[in-house]
């Protein structure tokens, strides 16, 4: 069977998909308990075009992998997510992603973008690798929830 994929703008219809992806999804976890990404986190980045790129790819109208990045703070980029469902992936999913997100911040005058990468996910860091990124250190992502 063929499959065509389509890369698009995430919407609201995505989102609790996208919820359930961002959270139990062990390589997007960035903590080891509690929510990682709020429902109204996630409804800020849709919502909010101007300030970030929320891309879905999809085949045959099931969404099997995404890209989240986040304005910093003009025109560079931070790439906070790429993600590719396991039965889907090496099928080139996530190279479309990062392509068309080069296209776009191109296209907004970025010549700059930073990703960040859980050091036990090896196959992402070879993503960015293969893409030329240039690798930095390891560090700790602290977090505070103010409630």
């Amino acid at each position: 069977m063929i499959f065509e994929m389509k890369i698009r703008i995430a919407n609201m219809n995505d989102a609790s998909e996208i919820y359930n992806l961002l959270n139990n999804t062990h390589e997007l976890r960035g903590f080891s308990e509690g929510e990682a990404y709020s429902k109204s986190w996630l409804a800020e980045v849709i919502k909010e075009k101007k300030r970030n790129i929320f891309l879905i790819a999809e085949k045959d109208g099931i969404i099997v992998g995404f890209l989240i990045a986040h304005r910093i703070p003009d025109k560079d980029f931070l790439l906070n997510d790429v993600y590719v469902k396991p039965e889907f992936r090496g099928q080139g999913i996530a190279d479309g992603l990062m392509l068309q997100f080069d296209k776009i911040i191109k296209l907004l005058g970025s010549n700059f973008s930073l990703g960040l990468v859980l050091p036990g996910n090896k196959k992402m860091q070879g993503l960015f690798e293969k893409r030329h990124y240039k690798r930095g250190h390891t560090f700790y992502y602290y977090y505070k929830e103010r409630k």
